[in-house]
């Protein structure tokens, strides 16, 4: 059916008829017709467009439609950007129309500022508060979402306990070697560096007051109780919480995790619980080395700079030495395991198809496991500090 327009009086205002098919097949004719509109006056008065007469409407229509809906009048000293409203359109037409909105046409003044990031000048004292809102709900957002992947890791875990078979242990037993015994050298190293600047530093002070032997019991407080544990788990973070994350979002991008998923196997129990139940399993374990290898560090200074032998250090360990502070570092590794390897998990999960997004997350999960670490750090120093622990 040929396209055409006509202003009748209708709804008790005057309105622009569409008539007949806007399509593709039509798109010289309607070109034509909506020029001719568009370089008339005939559309000064004009209050809406009517579709109860069109007949075919594909996105070629909708589109001229939505021009015609926003036309500035040139030479009648008429200018009218907004939308003008459409009348006996059926569901379809009206969401054809709205789909082919124009962006630059889309609205007031200030529709198009939110859309293009500008504010005027009476706006701007509200951007600091306006984005402090939005950090805020981004904070809420992503807390919800790893709330929501603990919960699914706990609710796998059930299953696991129930199904004993689909549990993955020649997984779990490999992520034990790759995150735990691999990671021994350079635990030690760096707790042993770790102890010996420790005790280097205290030793001076104390030597001051002629309480060298004082340094045993701060190494044994220091090493033991915070730093053992500490470097530890940042140390893993960064070698173990990182790998999880390139690991599970590679496979994320080479499309292995819908594999697993369209062939029924649930990557919450093949990719995620065997490499948290590892972290958990070996960072205490990893704790325990630490904290020798930073009192051997701490016996070596002394030994160097204050003249104290193995044999009275030693004992004076003994006699001093409080398993209470063995046991709070100790406490605090499970607990640091689980947020690392969770967050390496959830992070990975969260990455895109592409190498960039891959190490963006990467980056965010060693800085979201560091930061999270070193806050249960201090929750647990003051826990213990209140229940006297």
């Amino acid at each position: 059916m040929k396209p055409g327009t006509e202003i009748r009086q209708a709804e008790g205002q005057p309105l622009l008829f569409v008539q007949g098919d806007w399509t593709a097949r039509h798109v010289d004719e309607l070109g034509f017709l909506c020029a001719d509109l568009f370089k008339s006056s005939k559309l000064v008065l004009v209050k809406g467009l009517d579709l109860r007469e069109i007949g075919a409407l594909d996105t070629t229509g909708a589109f001229l439609i939505n021009k015609l809906r926003t036309a500035r009048r040139t030479g009648t000293g008429v200018s009218r950007p907004d939308f003008l409203p459409l009348y006996n359109a059926n569901p379809e037409q009206t969401a054809l129309v709205e789909l082919v909105t124009d962006p630059g046409d889309s609205g007031t003044k200030a529709e198009n500022q939110r859309r293009s990031g500008h504010s005027t000048l009476l706006e701007l004292p509200l951007v600091p508060v306006t984005r402090l809102g939005e950090a805020v709900c981004g904070l809420g957002s992503a807390a919800q979402e790893r709330v929501t992947f603990l919960g699914e890791f706990m609710v796998a875990m059930g299953r696991n306990l129930i199904r004993p078979m689909d549990f993955r242990l020649t997984s779990m037993v490999y992520h034990m070697e790759q995150a735990g015994v691999n990671a021994i050298p350079i635990v030690c190293l760096l707790a042993f560096l770790i102890g010996t600047v420790l005790a280097y530093m205290t030793a001076g002070q104390l030597a001051s007051f002629g309480a060298e032997i004082f340094v045993v019991k701060l190494l044994e407080v220091g090493v033991m109780r915070e730093m053992g544990v500490l470097i530890t788990a940042i140390l893993v973070a960064g070698r173990s919480g990182s790998s999880y994350t390139a690991q599970i979002g590679s496979m994320l991008a080479n499309q292995e995790v819908d594999a697993m998923r369209s062939m029924g196997i649930d990557p919450m129990t093949t990719l995620v619980i065997p490499r948290v139940l590892a972290l958990i399993m070996m960072l205490p374990a990893l704790v325990l080395l630490a904290d020798l290898a930073g009192m051997l560090g701490g016996l070596c200074a002394v030994w160097l700079s204050l003249n104290i032998t193995p044999q009275i250090f030693m004992e004076t360990l003994r006699q001093g030495i409080n398993f209470d502070n063995v046991l709070a570092g100790l406490i605090k590794a499970p607990f640091f395991a689980l947020v690392i390897g969770g967050i390496g998990c959830f992070t990975g999960f969260k990455a895109g198809s592409s190498a960039d997004s891959v190490g963006r997350m990467t980056t965010k999960a060693v800085v979201e496991s560091i930061f999270l670490v070193i806050t249960l750090d201090a929750v647990f120093a003051v826990f213990f500090s209140k229940i006297g622990f």
